[in-house]
C-alpha cells in the first residue's frame, strides 16, 4: 500500500516537473488540457492527502471532490502571495509555486502516511473511480456539486482561451530626486534658481515611440522639452530643471509626458510642490 501511494506521488511530482520544464514550447490548446489537471485537481489532491492519510476519514467521491474544492481554495491564495511577492504573476512564477506546492504537500502526505500501518492507509482507487449514485443522499449531493464544479471550471477556462488576449501596451513615468532616489525633491528655491530632478521614462508600447516631457508651474508653460526616442522595453533617466519665474509658496510643478505626436497628454502628470523665496530673504 506505501509503495503504491509512493508510485502515484512520485508521478505526479514528475509531471508537474516535466510540465514546467515544456509548458514554453506547447500550442495553447495543449497547455489548457495538461494545465487543467496541474491546476484544478493536483494541488488539491496531494493536499488532501496531507491532511486525509487514514482510511475511512474520506470515502466514496468525496477524494474527488475534495481534491476539486481544495485547489479551487489553494490556487487563489498562491496568486494572491505571488502578487505581494518580488516575482509577480507570471506564467513561470506561477508554474514553480504551484509545483512548489504540489512537492511539499507530496512530501507531507508521504511522511504522513508511512507512520501509519497498511490497514490504516487511505486506499487510492485511481484511476478507477465508482461513480454510482444512490449509495447515500450525501454522495449524490457530493457528486452533482462535484459535476457542476468541473463543468463551471472547464467552461470559465475554455471561455478566457477563446478570447483574443490584448497587448499590454502602456509607459512607465516616474520623478525621482537629484541623487536617482525617490527623496530629496526640491521643495525650497529661490527666485532664479533652478530646481533639479530625474524624469524616468520607459516604453513598454510594444513599438519605437517618441516622448516629450513639459514642466508647468501653476499652469504656466516653463520648459518645452526634447524629443526622446525609445525602442520598445527600452529606459531612459535624465537629468531636468526648471526655474520658478515668480515667488510664492506652495507652487504646483507639473511634468507632461506627450507620447508620439500628442499635443494633449493622456498620461496623468507628475507633481511637485515648491516654496520660492525672493533673492532678498
Amino acid at each position: 500500500m506505501k509503495t503504491r501511494h509512493g508510485i502515484v506521488l512520485l508521478l505526479i511530482n514528475l509531471t508537474a516537473i516535466l510540465l514546467i520544464a515544456v509548458i514554453n514550447y506547447l500550442p495553447a490548446g495543449v497547455r489548457i488540457i495538461l494545465g487543467f489537471p496541474f491546476v484544478l485537481f493536483i494541488p488539491g489532491f496531494t493536499l488532501m492527502l496531507a491532511l486525509f492519510p487514514k482510511r475511512n476519514q474520506v470515502q466514496g467521491i468525496e477524494p474527488i471532490a475534495l481534491s476539486f474544492a481544495m485547489s479551487i481554495a489553494v490556487v487563489p491564495l498562491i496568486g494572491l502571495g505571488l502578487n505581494f511577492s518580488p516575482w509577480g504573476i507570471t506564467l513561470t512564477s506561477s508554474l514553480y509555486a504551484i509545483a512548489a506546492f504540489i512537492i511539499i504537500m507530496s512530501v507531507t502526505g508521504w511522511i504522513r502516511i508511512y507512520q501509519l500501518q497498511d490497514d490504516e492507509i487511505y486506499e487510492i482507487k485511481w484511476p478507477s473511480v465508482n461513480w454510482q449514485f444512490g449509495k447515500s443522499a450525501w454522495d449524490i449531493i457530493l457528486s452533482v456539486i462535484l459535476v457542476i464544479c468541473i463543468m463551471v471550471a472547464i467552461g470559465t477556462i475554455v471561455h478566457f482561451a477563446s478570447i483574443p488576449r490584448m497587448a499590454d501596451n502602456f509607459t512607465e513615468f516616474y520623478l525621482l530626486g537629484e541623487q536617482g532616489m525617490v527623496a530629496d525633491y526640491p521643495r525650497e528655491l529661490t527666485l532664479g534658481e533652478e530646481g533639479k530632478v530625474k524624469v524616468g521614462i520607459v516604453n513598454h508600447e510594444n513599438k519605437r515611440l517618441s516622448y516629450r516631457v513639459n514642466i508647468n508651474i501653476n499652469g504656466e508653460e516653463i520648459t518645452n522639452g526634447d524629443k526622446i526616442t525609445l525602442n520598445d522595453k527600452e529606459r531612459w533617466e535624465g537629468a531636468v530643471n526648471f526655474a520658478p519665474r515668480k515667488t510664492g509658496d506652495n507652487q504646483k510643478v507639473e511634468f507632461f509626458l506627450l507620447k508620439g505626436e500628442e499635443t494633449v497628454p493622456s498620461l496623468e502628470p507628475l507633481n511637485l510642490w515648491i516654496n520660492v523665496k525672493s533673492k532678498n530673504k
